[in-house]
């Protein structure tokens, strides 16, 4: 009865076989078993002793699923080969191991992005296996299956000889040729921007760069170069086309101009999909699908400012941009249909994006062509009207011009030279009204002029500011005791400290005698507090020469305080308040900041 059994099994695996045979030397559109480990759970074990219940084509589209993958395959030797490659199309799943049971024990062949390029046991981007079978003889295989993206792909079988056929041409072949004609189209509008500086270039490199990558991380071609595998690059690189097809578009068809409210749709557009950049990088759960369905409506709204930018007339070539729209998009949208398995995949549906981008792209750099042939034609037509217009009068021109040179000539000199002393003139008067002779600082005249705008200004848009009340410390026992002289080496040095620290949009003022005041726009109280602490450390840092051999070092004390936007109604009562806080500074012994608010 258990042999029976055994026969039974034995018979029913070969009902279920997939033939090979002499016929062909590659084996396409069979069926397979699939089975959807939802939780990650089963163990080669488990799962070869589970009824698959699903049957699927070899060449399959099952959606965004969660969990792990698991396939069947039973060949049953037919031909008078004995090896065999099996090759799966598509690249970017994580782990695609094979499972081959030999001697009773199961044998794993790793394979798919987690694995590096060097380390499988067949160079070859797309995950493919050896397989050695018998003549006569029959085999079940079973591979495991993981990836962030669709559950999609397609088993072939080749004969060994076949596969490593110098002439058969590969998808990565295909793939690597795309790039390269991608690349010289990059190159040919890179080297038009470099002619006219407009920024729809810029914007059309980037789309086309975009591009590149996207059919790098569908090929995984980048591997070739060594970089690390990315599993999120399929969806993330997506977006990336997305972005940059928004705003190349969005600067094409002029929607800044000729549609505003459509333009801030645009706008938005590229921001989301940097935010879907982000979070499928991240990792975040579910994101690559949302960002189809994002897409769908991208590419929806595209084509209908398309098709109004053609009625209304926005820009010259218009309609071949909805050309190649038109032609672009039912390629994508099949893509994004098949990714999510809402169609059958097969070559057409899953490989249509190729020759509508390829068309698309080649309309948009014709337009840019021509875009750039208009302009040069352009510019060539004026330099042409301007050349004649010149000729016209420059008969007429050149004896007025030679009967006039010596005397203008004559005029500008003098008059040069009255300017340049007026300017100079000018120059000195305003720095000596509002500059203080020793310090070199504003003088108090123009801190009373200028703090009053600056106030106003501050309680009009609610910003902050700031004010500083400065003073030297026991500055009359320095005059006393070194001479006036080293007094005013104080002076200097401490205005010198002043303006090296302030920013440019400080005022900072001698107000009169060893008293100084700072005026900080935009500063907190907080901040102020920050900057006068770096001056006064500033101060004690710097010595004043009183002869050579003897130094004198110095401190002040900083009263700090900021508008009231509610109270304050002149700068005189930020200078009160000032005052205050460096009074309370110097009962504190000097050589510290205090404030009031």
């Amino acid at each position: 009865m258990k042999y029976l059994f055994i026969l039974f099994l034995f018979s029913l695996n070969l009902l279920y076989a997939t033939p090979l045979t002499n016929t062909s030397n590659k084996l396409e559109n069979f069926t397979i078993s699939f089975l959807n480990d939802e939780y990650s759970l089963l163990s080669i074990n488990d799962v070869s002793t589970t009824d698959f219940t699903q049957e699927i084509p070899s060449q399959f589209a099952l959606g965004y699923n969660t969990g792990t993958a698991w396939f069947k395959i039973t060949l049953s030797n037919q031909s008078k080969n004995n090896d065999f490659i099996l090759y799966f199309t598509e690249p970017f799943w994580t782990n695609l191991d094979l499972y081959t049971q030999e001697n009773g024990h199961w044998v794993q062949t790793k394979n798919g992005l987690a694995i590096n390029l060097k380390d499988r046991s067949i160079k070859d981007l797309n995950p493919s296996f050896a397989l050695h079978l018998n003549e006569g003889e029959t085999k079940t295989y079973y591979i495991k299956g993981e990836t962030v993206s669709s559950f999609i792909g397609e088993f072939q079988v080749y004969t060994k000889e076949a596969f490593y056929q110098p002439h058969r041409i590969s998808l990565t072949d295909f793939y690597l040729f795309y790039s390269g004609i991608m690349l010289f189209i990059l190159l040919l509008v890179s080297f038009l921007f470099s002619i006219i500086r407009d920024r729809i270039y810029i914007y059309y490199i980037a789309y086309v760069f975009s591009f590149i990558v996207w059919i790098s991380t569908v090929a995984s071609t980048y591997l070739l170069v060594g970089l690390p595998a990315w599993y999120e690059g399929l969806h993330a690189t997506g977006t990336l086309v997305v972005l940059f097809l928004a705003m190349f578009s969005g600067s094409f068809l002029e929607l800044k101009s000729k549609a505003p409210k459509m333009y801030k749709i645009f706008k938005a557009f590229a921001l989301v999909s940097i935010l879907f950049t982000i979070s499928i990088t991240l990792k975040v759960p579910y994101a690559d699908l949302f960002f189809n369905l994002y897409s769908s409506v991208f590419f929806t709204t595209l084509l209908i400012v398309s098709l109004k930018a053609v009625q209304e007339n926005y820009v010259e070539n218009a309609k071949f941009y909805l050309i190649a729209l038109l032609i672009y998009m039912p390629g994508m949208g099949l893509m994004t249909l098949v990714f999510n398995g809402l169609v059958p995949n097969n070559d057409f549906t899953r490989y249509l994006y190729i020759v509508g981008s390829f068309t698309e792209i080649v309309f948009f750099s014709y337009i840019l062509v021509t875009r750039y042939n208009q302009n040069r034609n352009q510019k060539l037509r004026y330099q042409k009207e301007l050349l004649l217009e010149k000729s016209k009068t420059e008969l007429y021109l050149e004896a007025a011009i030679e009967e006039r040179t010596q005397e203008l000539q004559e005029m500008n000199k003098q008059l040069h030279l009255q300017t340049k002393e007026l300017e100079e003139t000018k120059e000195q008067l305003i720095i000596e009204a509002s500059t203080d002779a020793l310090s070199k600082l504003y003088n108090r005249r123009y801190f009373m002029d200028i703090s009053k705008l600056m106030l106003e200004t501050s309680k009009r848009y609610t910003q902050d500011l700031s004010l500083f009340m400065i003073d030297i410390d026991n500055f009359k026992n320095v005059n006393d005791t070194y001479g006036h002289e080293v007094g005013d080496r104080a002076i200097i040095s401490c205005a010198n400290t002043f303006k090296s620290i302030a920013r440019h949009s400080d005022i900072v003022t001698r107000y009169g005698g060893e008293e100084f005041i700072i005026l900080l726009p935009q500063t907190s109280l907080k901040d102020g507090l920050i900057l006068a602490e770096r001056i006064r450390r500033a101060i004690n840092k710097t010595p004043i020469e009183v002869s050579d051999t003897q130094d004198l070092c110095i401190s002040i004390s900083i009263g700090v305080t900021q508008v009231n936007q509610d109270k304050d109604t002149s700068i005189g009562e930020l200078i009160q308040r000032a005052d205050k806080a460096l009074y309370l500074a110097k009962d504190a012994g000097r050589n510290t900041v205090k404030s009031l608010c």
